[in-house]
Formats: C-alpha cells, sequence, structure tokens
C-alpha cells in the first residue's frame, strides 16, 4: 500500500514540472546539425594542423588524399602538390615492398603495430619515422581511407646510437679488469641487499650465470666465518666510503676462494649502493703455504746440526721430524765405514722389533742390494716408480713384506763429493712418497748431509789427541802464545807454509807485526777480543777471522785460547790457545744458506708419472690446482684423465717419449669437472746409466692470462660511475688523435665543455712545447717501442692558461682491430709552483743567512778591535768569551744556511786525539766533569767538521745535562763505525724529545748544535740519532763510514 501511494505521488510531482518542448522545423534541425558538424570539423581540424606529428590521409589504393602541414614539411613539399601523389614514392626503394604488404593488411582491415620506415625528402635525403595507421569507417562500417600519424625518430634514433657508444666505451674501459666486479644495494636499515650486477669473471670464476648471482644474497657467497664480519665490515664502509679487506667466497660447486675486496661506497639511482672488486688470492696463500712448509724442513736440519751433539741425536732429530712433516711412516741412516767398505745402519724408525732385527750391514760391492746401488752411483732412487730399474723392484719386493708400498733411497755425499752413508724414507702407503721433487729432496740430503758431516767432524775432534795432533800435521791447526809484557808471539810458522808464504820472510816477534796478512775488517775485533778476556770480561777467547794467502785469496779461521800464565801477583803474562782452519765449514753454511733460498723458491705445481703415465708423485700445489685433498684421489691413475681432451693429451704424452721433453700448453680438468688453462714442461729423467725411468713435469696456472678481458655491462650508469668518480681525468684517443671520450674529470682540467671536447684534435690542447714530444710517444706506444708508460707535459685550459701535467698512457685493443690510447692525467701545476717556491726561499734564506752572518762579523772584528785597548780585567774576559760565543753562533748559522757541499778535505783522523784535546779545551768551563775516552776506532773525514761535532754534543753536556762522568766508545759494523757518547746527567724528558725529533729547530743553543752535529754527519752520508731517559742520562749515537764513500 504504502509503494503504490509513493508512486502515484512522484508521478505527480514529475508531471507538475514538465514543461512543453518547443517542436522544431526539420529546416531548423538540418541547420543544428550542420552547426554541430561543423564545430566538429573545426576541432578535427585544429587538431589536424595543430599536432606536431605529421598525418596523411591517404586513399585505399595507397594515394595522398590529404595532408597536414606538418606532413609537407617534414618531406619538404608545400601541402597542395602532395595531394594525388602515390604514397610509396616518398619510401626507399628497398621498403617498398615492405610497405605495399602492411597496405593489404589494413584493406583486410586488420590492426598494425607500430612500426618504423625511411622516407625521402624532397631533396633526396632520408630520414626515419615511426608510424601509426589505422584504417577509417563511415557509419555503415566501410572502410573510407587510411589515416596515417607518423613521428620523426631521427634525434631519438641518434641519442639511442650515442648511448650505445658510449656504453661500449665503457664496456672497453672495464675489459681490462682481470678481477671480480660486483654491485650490492644497501638497504635502509644498512645491510647488503640484493646483487645488481656482476661481470663475466664473477661469473665464470664463482659458477654461477647473472641470473642466478642477482638471486643469491651476501650471506650464500660468503663463507661463514667471512659473513661474521659483515656487520663491522658494512659500518667501515659506511664511515671511510672506500675499504680493503680479505674475506673467503664460495663457489657454485662450495669451493673456497680466498679473496682481497676493495669495496667503494657509490650512489645509484638516488640510493646508496656498494661496488666491490674481489680479487683471487688463491695463489699467494698457496705460495706462502708451500714456503711454510719448506722453512719448516730446513729448520729441522738447521736446529739438529746445531743442537745435537752426537750423530745418533741427530739423525733421530732429522728423522723423525721429516717422517712427520712428509707424513711418512719409516726411515733409516746408514754410515760408510770406508775401512770395512760396507754401509753400516746407524739408525732406523718406523720397523717392528722383528724388522730391525733383519737389518744387517751392507757390502757397498753387492750389486742386488738397493742402498748398495744408491751410495756406489751417488744418485737418488724415488720409488714407487721402478719399473726401469730390476734391483728397485726386488727391494721394493721385499719392503711390501714389511708393510711398505713406497720408498725414497739417497746418498749422503760431503762437501767434496766423497760417500758419508745413506738415508731412506718409506711409506705404507703405496703412492704416498711425500718428495715434492728432485730438487726439493736433494737439498734435504744435501743440508742432511752437511750437518752430519760437520757432526762427524766434531766428534772425531772430541774422540782423541791423535786425531788433533792429525789435524795439525796436515794443516788445519795450530798453537799460538802471546807474551804478554813485550808483545812477542810464538807459533809453529811452518804452517805460513798451508797459505803460501815462505816462513822464513817472517822475523818479526810481536804479534802486531802480522797485522798485515789479517783482513782489516778483523784486525781491530781480534785485539778488541784479546782485550776484553785480559780485563776480565770474557771467560775465553773465541772469534773467527780472516788471514790472507800469498795468492790474495782469504781463508777463515776460529781463534780459541785463554790466559795461561800469571805472575806473582796475579797478573797475566802469557795467553796462549789454537787456531783452526774453518774456510770448509764457512763454504758449507753458504750452501745452507743457497739450499734455503732454492727451497723458498720452489712454488710451481710439480707431478711425477712412470713410463707408462700412471701418476707416483703429485706436491700440494698440483693437489691445489686440480681441486683434489689428498694424494690417494691422485696416484695411480692415468695422467690423461687430469686433461680436457685426453687424445691431445696422449699425443703430448708420445711426443715426450719421443723428444725427451715437451713444452707448451694445454687445458686441464678439476676435480669438480671446470677446466682451466695450464703452461706445461715436462722432460724425461734418466738414470745414471741414462736410461729413462720417470716422466716429471712443472705446471702453471695461466687461466686468468689466457680469459679474455671481456666485462659486458648492460647499464651506462653503472660503468660511468666506476670512470667519472676517478680523480684522474682520463682521455680515450682514436688511431687519428682525435679525443673520442673524457670524463668530468678531463672537462674541468681544461676548461671545455665534454660536447668541445669529443671528435676535436688531442693535439690542439698542447702547448707548443709539449706537441712534439707527446706526439712522438703517441707514434712509439702505437708501433710497439718500449715508451715509458708515465712522463710529463703542459696542457692549455679553454682561458689560454699552461696546465703542468702528469700523464700515464697505454694503448688497448679493441675487438674489431681497432687500437686506442687510454690517457689518465693528473694536473701537477701547483705541486710544481710549491716547489720552486720552496727552492727560491731556500736560496733567498740561505743568502740571507750570509750576509747578516757577514755584515755581523764584520762589526765583531771592529768591537774585538776595540777591545785591545781595554787594560785588563775580568770584563775584558767576559766580553772576550761573549765575542767568540756569538762567533761561533755565526758560524753555526752559517753552515745551517749553506747549501751543497759543506766539507773540506778527507784525512785519516784520531777520534781518541781530537775529543781528548776538546775535553781538555772545556774542563775549565765544568772542572768536576769527568770524560772517559775507550779506544775508538780511526776513521777518513773532514777532521774541522768532526772536532764541530765534538764541541757540540760535550757542550750540550755541560751546559744541559747535569751530568759528573761521560763514556765515549766505538764498535765497528761493517763498513761503519758506531760511536756512543753517554752520560750520567738527569736525561731528557719524552715530550722534549718529541719536539727535538720532530723540529731540531729551536730558539735553545743545544738544540740548534744537534742541528750542525746532524748536517755534518750527514755530509758524510752518516745518520746521527740519541736515546734517552728522564733521570738515567743521554746517549748520542754516531754511525759513520770508515772509509769516504763514493759520490752519489
Amino acid at each position: 500500500m504504502s509503494k503504490k501511494k509513493d508512486k502515484k505521488s512522484n508521478q505527480k510531482v514529475k508531471n507538475s514540472s514538465t514543461k512543453p518542448k518547443k517542436i522544431l522545423s526539420l529546416e531548423e534541425k538540418i541547420q543544428t546539425i550542420e552547426e554541430e558538424l561543423s564545430r566538429i570539423r573545426r576541432n578535427y581540424n585544429g587538431l589536424f594542423e595543430q599536432t606536431n606529428d605529421a598525418i596523411f590521409i591517404i586513399s585505399l589504393d595507397g594515394k595522398y588524399l590529404d595532408v597536414n602541414q606538418q606532413a609537407a614539411t617534414m618531406l619538404g613539399y608545400e601541402k597542395e602538390d602532395l595531394i594525388g601523389l602515390n604514397a610509396f614514392n616518398f619510401i626507399v626503394p628497398e621498403e617498398v615492398q615492405d610497405a605495399k604488404r602492411k597496405l593489404t593488411t589494413l584493406q583486410k582491415k586488420q590492426t598494425l603495430p607500430l612500426y618504423e620506415r625511411i622516407f625521402c625528402r624532397k631533396d633526396g635525403t632520408t630520414f626515419p619515422v615511426e608510424i601509426n595507421a589505422s584504417l577509417i569507417y563511415n557509419e555503415n562500417k566501410e572502410a573510407l581511407y587510411i589515416q596515417s600519424i607518423c613521428r620523426d625518430i631521427s634525434k631519438r634514433n641518434q641519442i639511442k646510437k650515442e648511448l650505445i657508444e658510449k656504453k661500449e666505451q665503457y664496456q672497453l674501459l672495464l675489459n681490462n679488469a682481470k678481477d671480480a666486479i660486483l654491485f650490492h644495494l644497501i638497504t635502509e636499515d644498512g645491510k647488503l641487499g640484493e646483487i645488481l650486477e656482476v661481470n663475466d669473471i664473477a661469473c665464470e670464476k664463482y659458477g654461477y650465470t647473472r641470473e642466478e648471482f642477482k638471486e643469491l644474497t651476501i650471506k650464500e657467497l660468503d663463507d661463514p666465518q667471512t659473513y661474521s664480519h659483515i656487520p663491522k665490515i658494512i659500518d667501515r664502509l659506511l664511515e671511510e666510503e672506500t675499504i680493503l679487506f680479505e674475506g673467503i667466497h664460495l663457489t657454485k660447486e662450495g669451493k673456497k676462494i680466498p679473496v682481497e675486496i676493495h669495496s667503494t661506497l657509490v650512489e645509484l639511482e638516488g640510493q646508496q649502493a656498494v661496488l666491490s672488486v674481489a680479487r683471487d688470492i688463491t695463489k699467494r696463500k698457496l705460495i706462502q703455504k708451500k714456503r711454510d712448509r719448506e722453512r719448516q724442513v730446513f729448520r729441522v736440519i738447521a736446529e739438529a746440526a746445531i743442537y745435537t751433539t752426537n750423530i745418533s741425536d741427530l739423525c733421530r732429530y732429522v728423522i723423525e721430524n721429516l717422517l712427520e712433516i712428509l707424513k711418512l711412516d719409516g726411515g733409516s741412516v746408514r754410515l760408510y765405514n770406508k775401512k770395512d767398505h760396507i754401509l753400516e745402519p746407524i739408525l732406523v724408525i718406523g720397523y717392528s722389533e722383528k724388522q730391525r732385527k733383519k737389518v744387517r750391514p751392507v757390502d757397498i760391492d753387492n750389486s742386488k742390494e738397493i742402498l748398495s746401488y744408491v751410495a756406489k752411483k751417488k744418485t737418488g732412487i724415488f720409488a714407487p716408480d721402478v719399473s726401469n730399474n730390476k734391483i728397485a723392484q726386488d727391494y721394493l719386493s721385499k719392503l711390501k713384506q714389511s708393510n711398505f708400498q713406497a720408498f725414497i733411497s739417497y746418498p749422503l755425499l760431503n762437501h767434496t763429493n766423497e760417500l758419508l752413508g745413506t738415508i731412506q724414507l718409506a711409506s705404507a702407503n703405496k703412492m704416498e712418497a711425500r718428495n715434492d721433487d728432485h730438487l726439493f729432496f736433494e737439498t734435504i740430503a744435501n743440508m742432511f748431509a752437511t750437518a752430519l758431516e760437520e757432526q762427524i767432524a766434531q766428534d772425531n775432534l772430541r774422540a782423541t789427541q791423535k786425531k788433533l795432533q792429525s789435524a795439525l800435521e796436515v794443516g788445519k791447526m795450530t798453537w799460538w802464545e802471546i807474551d804478554i809484557p813485550t808483545g812477542e808471539i810464538q807459533f809453529d810458522k811452518q804452517k805460513l807454509i798451508t797459505l803460501g808464504y815462505n816462513p822464513q820472510e817472517f822475523t818479526e816477534v810481536h804479534y802486531l807485526s802480522y797485522k798485515k796478512i789479517v783482513h782489516p775488517q778483523d784486525f781491530e775485533a781480534l785485539i778488541q777480543e784479546i782485550q776484553e778476556h785480559l780485563e776480565g770480561k770474557k771467560e775465553r777467547i773465541e772469534i773467527d777471522f780472516r788471514i790472507r794467502t800469498i795468492e790474495g785469496s782469504w781463508k777463515w779461521f776460529h781463534n780459541t785460547g785463554m790466559i795461561t800464565e800469571y805472575d806473582d801477583e796475579n797478573n797475566p803474562l802469557k795467553i796462549g790457545g789454537m787456531i783452526i782452519d774453518i774456510t770448509e765449514q764457512k763454504s758449507r753454511a753458504e750452501k745452507l744458506r743457497l739450499w734455503d733460498l732454492a727451497i723458498k723458491s720452489s712454488i710451481n705445481a710439480i707431478a711425477f708419472a712412470d713410463l707408462e703415465g700412471k701418476i707416483t708423485f703429485v706436491n700440494r700445489a698440483f693437489l691445489k690446482m686440480w681441486g683434489y685433498k689428498t694424494r690417494r684421489e691422485v696416484l695411480g691413475r692415468d695422467i690423461i684423465l687430469f686433461w680436457r681432451n685426453e687424445k691431445t693429451a696422449q699425443r703430448i704424452l708420445t711426443r715426450i717419449h719421443q723428444d725427451g721433453s715437451w713444452q707448451g700448453e694445454a687445458v686441464a680438468k678439476r676435480k669438480d669437472g671446470s677446466l682451466f688453462s695450464v703452461e706445461i714442461s715436462t722432460n724425461i729423467i734418466t738414470n745414471t746409466e741414462n736410461q729413462p725411468v720417470q716422466i716429471m713435469g712443472s705446471f702453471i696456472d695461466i687461466t686468468e692470462r689466457k680469459k679474455a678481458l671481456e666485462a659486458l655491462q648492460e647499464s651506462e650508469e653503472k660503468y660511468r660511475i666506476i670512470v667519472e668518480n676517478s680523480h684522474a681525468a682520463i682521455v680515450l684517443i682514436d688511431g687519428n688523435f682525435n679525443i673520442i671520450y673524457v670524463n668530468d674529470e678531463a672537462s674541468n682540467l681544461s676548461g671545455y665543455s665534454k660536447e668541445e671536447l669529443i671528435n676535436s684534435d688531442f693535439s690542439k690542447y698542447l702547448a707548443k712545447e709539449s706537441r712534439d714530444f707527446v706526439v712522438r710517444q703517441y707514434i712509439g706506444r702505437r708501433n710497439g717501442e718500449k715508451i715509458a708508460p708515465k712522463y710529463e707535459f703542459q696542457l692549455i685550459t679553454k682561458d689560454g692558461k699552461i696546465r703542468d701535467v702528469e700523464v700515464r698512457a697505454s694503448v688497448i685493443q679493441r675487438s674489431k682491430g681497432q687500437y686506442l690510447t687510454v690517457a689518465q692525467m693528473l694536473d701537477i701545476t701547483e705541486q710544481k709552483r710549491a716547489y720552486q717556491k720552496l727552492q727560491q726561499q731556500k736560496q733567498e734564506l740561505e743568502s740571507f743567512a750570509s750576509t747578516i752572518t757577514h755584515d755581523i762579523r764584520g762589526k765583531l772584528q771592529v768591537i774585538s778591535m776595540y777591545t785591545e785597548f781595554i787594560q785588563e780585567s775580568e770584563y775584558r774576559e767576559k766580553i772576550d768569551k761573549q765575542l767568540k760565543d756569538i762567533q761561533s753562533f755565526l758560524a753555526n748559522l752559517l753552515l745551517i744556511a749553506k747549501k751543497g757541499d759543506i766539507l773540506g778535505r778527507y784525512y785519516k783522523v784520531s777520534l781518541e786525539k781530537i775529543i781528548k784535546e776538546i775535553a781538555k779545551k772545556l774542563s775549565p768551563l765544568q772542572p768536576e766533569l769527568e770524560i772517559k775516552v775507550q779506544k775508538l776506532s780511526p776513521i777518513k773525514a773532514d777532521p774541522i767538521k768532526l772536532r764541530q761535532v765534538f764541541e757540540n754534543l760535550l757542550m750540550n753536556v755541560i751546559e744541559h745535562s747535569q751530568a759528573t762522568e761521560v763514556r765515549i766508545s766505538s764498535q765497528e759494523e761493517n763498513n761503519y763505525v758506531k760511536i756512543f757518547i753517554q752520560d750520567n746527567g738527569q736525561g731528557i724528558s719524552k715530550e722534549r724529545q718529541k719536539k727535538i725529533l720532530q723540529t731540531l729547530r729551536t730558539t735553545s743553543y743545544h738544540t740548534s748544535g744537534l742541528n750542525i752535529v746532524k748536517k755534518i754527519i750527514e755530509a758524510h752520508q752518516g745518520e746521527f740519532s740519541f736515546v734517552s731517559k728522564k733521570g738515567e742520562g743521554t746517549t748520542f749515537i754516531i754511525e759513520i763510514p770508515k772509509e769516504k764513500p763514493k759520490k752519489q
């Protein structure tokens, strides 16, 4: 009921509000329609003419019905000229057929996507356009004509081309990168976010594709220990903006790669990001690890030589440690009994008691024994490869009964290549002999032999007096005795014959007369050693020194002795001792040093194989390079299985057998299947009978050298960040000496915009004086000449100013065979100006100091003359003293300011005499000061300047130290003499020491004096320093050459 009531009510309201409409006539309706059509036509024509795009109205058969003004202008015609013309006439010929196919598509009422076309203008030029073509229908859906809206895209294409070229330029610059490069975002909470981009090297090194990298998290890329440090690393990076640190990355296969990472904070599209360059330092770590192992072996033998006291302990110490280091199981040492012609066992380790009981002496002439073979042939045997040695085969069969599968035997030879004995190491595993290579084990054997020889010699020397007398008879030792009161020396002069001298020519009796045949560097030390023993400072005389032979060569001797007789008052009367020829021991010590160097330099991967190609030994470098953990995985396998192409590897093996050696490159295959390039050097190892026994190969990983530097990047902005953030001005120059790229810093340096610099001749910016030089450098570098990459020239800026520039240039080859020069320039103008200004100021200071000094000296002379008229009095003495002090100060001032060589002629100087004269002169100034001068080594120097040094130092002590005693001593070190001036005064505080060391220039006299000392000592090419402690005194140290140095 209520709904019907509401409906009626609404109907009434509606009827009451409706007004009668005006009924239009037919003419009025037509006029209204025409006005509306006219308005629509005006709007369309306005849009038609005012749009920035060209609009063509084309008939269904391809003729222009109408065009707007933009279309006519685009083609270079008047509108009227185009009406009725065929649209195909304005398309380049090679695209007409495609245009007709598209017209057919439209005629079939099918739609076309946007497409591009090349149009021809009236003047014959062409240009690219983007076309949006569609059919126009009437109200009956009948096709009337085609509307084609065209847009000139010449500028857009040019911009696109320039961006591509610029991108290629940035790619070219980064193609030189040898390291992995990664871009990370930094999240808002300060953590490493997703990986935005990586280069090709990163993909190759880690085994991921770019798409896989972008899905990785930093936790998956870093090992756990490195990942735990990431928050601290990010904090450092945000604070310092660029940091360098080490870590460990994980490959896709889980392999760990130690890396050195250089991370830089950059801004990418308004967001903080990290550019990280990761350098693989596996090789560096491997070298260090190998050197540590080699040093460990060397240290063991050196320790044994030093600390053991008999042959048994020496052998046990060496063998036990070698077994532990080389992971072997058994070892033995036999000594050669020359009298019985046998090899006697001295030590056997790693064998059972039952096996040790079977060990017997071996006759060296027993042709069936492997140790006899090793000893007699003086050659090593490296087993388990015994395929070409029947004796070794039989011996290995016996060893296998004792559960040993491999052995290494080597002769122990002394310095004259005489047999001392043999050393043998054995392994319970078939292929676990841990000798790295022949050279490595030969070095170990030689070092052990040297230590053994030395121990044998020491045992023999300690054994009996008969052996000592025998050594005296062959000239290795002699006795000596000196009468202390007279200095007369006695010794067996017949021993001079061993040095080539005639004993009858040595008639002198005083020990100093033999100074002429003792090395000058050793004689003073020898005398000092004797003196210190006489003074009770040393219990015995123990010193090595050299004696010259008649031919002029030097032999080393060890002198040992002591006081042999005292008088009634317990004063020493005589000293005596023995002189031992240790020339051979010194030579062996030098050999040990050279062997150590050889061990340290061995870093290549090494492998041995039998003649069939089965691997018998590899070193740790080989395992690391091929990705294996233990030798068990490698030993016994065919060598050809470790290369990508087994047929190629077999051909190389055949060539080795044919030629005896082979060198070249090949592609190796790791345990995980990954490939890498290797440089190979192989040769056949022969025995003493020149029969081939093994194949040895040395391998170097050259993967990085082989990889092409193709770090392509998709984002132009990412490449620009790396280059444009450089502090150096970077310029790319093509083969015609035209600039094709510059960064912002290059634009700032020259004052020209980038647009002005690009495609311009680089030589126009060179100063006239530099132009020919730079062009010659450029041409020479292009022609492959050895040109220094770093040099200087002058650059003309846009405002005409000359700038001094330091450049580092290099030539790189583009992929298309074109060569470009990359120049990195630094503005050093201000640096040069500052240097020149400093030099000018130095000259002015020197001139001023010299002038004022001479002027004051003149006036002082006048004053001094007037003092002559003053009668003798205490005031005259004070005036004279002040005048002398002022003259000394002026002399020091002039010396400080003087430029160049300040020294006079060199003479042989007695330091003791000079210091004693100065001490006597200064004693009235502080009578209680005691100056003690020990025996000082003579030197060659400028005596006047040297006197000035000691005057300054002793005046310093008198005026500032409050000392009661000064001790002056010296010691010789190689070609230098160190002089120590030590007082017991109040010392210098740490704060004062720091100030003196920082400046050595203060208004106080003593610092000026130290400055004089420093300048004179450095002019002698020496060094001056001091040490001091508050309350304990000060020691001045002068280190000065004994002879006049050669000019540098």
